[in-house]
């Protein structure tokens, strides 16, 4: 929808404006709530998606964790996850 696409862009552009802030050197203070459970349902969502080689939905959902401030790392065939470390929360999935 419209709305979810905007949202997805207001949460994409301040992820941006924070890396800029601190890439500058500067200190921003934020309130950002990181749903664990949320994260790892995608998380295994993107695994199934790319098993069946669905390569369109599972980078879909990387940028949809991507918009949250997760990063993924995929080493081994096992998918680990952070946060930025702006946002103080790190784990795996």
């Amino acid at each position: 929808s419209k709305e979810l696409s905007q949202t997805k862009e207001v949460e994409r552009l301040g992820l941006e404006i924070i890396n800029v802030v601190n890439w500058l050197g500067l200190s921003v203070h934020h309130d950002v709530s990181i749903d664990v459970s949320e994260i790892e349902g995608l998380i295994e969502q993107r695994r199934e998606a790319r098993a069946n080689k669905n390569w369109q939905l599972a980078d879909e959902i990387r940028e949809e964790l991507t918009t949250k401030g997760v990063v993924l790392e995929d080493r081994q065939g096992v998918t680990h996850w952070r946060v930025d470390r702006q946002f103080g929360l790190d784990g795996e999935g």
